[in-house]
């Protein structure tokens, strides 16, 4: 799997994520980040029914709100993109989210969940908007 973020970004370690990268040069006390998972889940289950619980777990669990979503092909798959923002208690700096969900089948009953999520504070989204989406749209993924 590769992702192309800015040169002077620089990786960072994860537990759950195969690829995290943020901008060191970042404005003030929210770090802007992309981080790629990789779930694994049974063949069978839709795209659509992924994205609803990641979702459902994503604003349930963390106060968020979708404020819009399209689908889009990525990496030469059927995407679906969520733009999130969180705002208030919980969160002392409000931020704003873009997450990117595909699938990619890997055995005849079992498929990839990837996810890329990119983040940064809510007043920086209209500046960070075009990088995450070349982020995204430069996801490779190998068979």
């Amino acid at each position: 799997l590769r992702l192309q973020v800015p040169d002077s970004w620089q990786a960072f370690r994860h537990a759950d994520a195969v690829v995290a990268a943020a901008d060191p040069e970042g404005s003030g006390e929210f770090t802007t980040n992309i981080v790629v998972t990789i779930t694994r889940v049974l063949d069978g289950v839709s795209l659509a029914q992924v994205v609803e619980l990641q979702l459902a777990t994503t604003i349930d669990g963390l106060g968020g709100t979708l404020e819009g979503q399209q689908r889009e092909e990525v990496a030469g798959r059927e995407a679906v993109w969520s733009n999130v923002s969180y705002q208030g208690d919980p969160h002392p700096i409000p931020f704003f989210q873009v997450q990117v969900s595909l699938l990619v089948e890997r055995t005849v009953d079992v498929a990839d969940l990837v996810t890329v999520t990119a983040s940064c504070a809510a007043d920086l989204a209209e500046h960070h908007a075009p990088l995450f989406r070349a982020a995204v749209l430069s996801l490779a993924i190998g068979e």
